[in-house]
């Protein structure tokens, strides 16, 4: 086979398998694990990644490109270099992608301290918003006001609502939808954002937020649970907090 055509057919098994692992099996299980997704899975992936293309490449060499070649050795030489090939090409690729997630996760952490020290003064000068929740059950309606509510939460059925009364965090039931809630945010102006499939926070209300690329976590006090942004949510979380 020609060298170039040969050079086509490797490219594209490296193609092939990264397009499975970007947009298949690493975005199923992002999604899937939410904030549990750590830089250890990303590089187990690569791994995984790199011996299906090793094994794919040395098939090809085998028995398409290069035979000859390749019956100068046994099959068990062949096949570690094959892989082992795979392995020095793939390397810099993968490190520089993780050097690069490294520092931008470092510099999303550099900014979410400084939100912790502009939280309180940003707060006090924002408008106050207001939204009556009125639930399907036969809980009283309450009413949020965007310079108390902290976060909603999914529970079942219900929805949890959690707000802080000068330094008493208070919690309120209703049975509603988590969707419907967003709605009646939006439909008031309401400073708040879906950050997760089972939560809505105040942008307003945000003290501090850590993680990477897989996720973050946003923290409202030392008394409250840290509330997950996933990962497809980190576009519209990160335009909010960075205006």
């Amino acid at each position: 086979m020609h060298p170039i055509l040969a050079s086509f057919c490797f490219a594209l098994v490296a193609l092939f398998y990264v397009s499975i692992m970007l947009f298949g099996s690493t975005k199923y299980f992002c999604e899937r694990w939410e904030n549990r997704w750590t830089i250890g899975h990303e590089l187990f992936s690569s791994f995984i990644v790199l011996t299906c293309i090793g094994i794919t490449n040395y098939t090809i060499m085998e028995f398409i490109v290069s035979p000859e070649v390749y019956h100068s050795y046994t099959t068990l030489e062949a096949f570690f270099q094959s892989m082992w090939m795979t392995y020095a090409v793939g390397f810099f690729p993968i490190s520089i992608f993780f050097l690069i997630t490294a520092g931008l996760t470092n510099y999303r952490q550099l900014e979410s301290r400084s939100i912790t020290h502009t939280a309180k003064e940003e707060d006090a000068l924002a408008p106050a918003h207001s939204v009556v929740i009125c639930g399907q059950g036969k809980e009283s309606s309450i009413e949020l006001s965007s310079n108390d509510f902290l976060f909603a939460k999914s529970a079942g059925n219900y929805v949890e609502f959690y707000s802080q009364d000068d330094d008493r965090i208070r919690k309120d039931l209703q049975r509603i939808t988590l969707a419907k809630v967003n709605h009646l945010f939006m439909e008031h102006d309401f400073p708040a954002l879906k950050t997760h499939r089972g939560y809505i926070i105040n942008t307003n209300k945000v003290l501090s937020y850590e993680g990477n690329s897989q996720g973050y976590m946003v923290k409202f006090g030392n008394d409250l649970e840290k509330v997950p942004v996933s990962r497809k949510q980190i576009p519209d979380f990160e335009r909010v907090m960075n205006t």
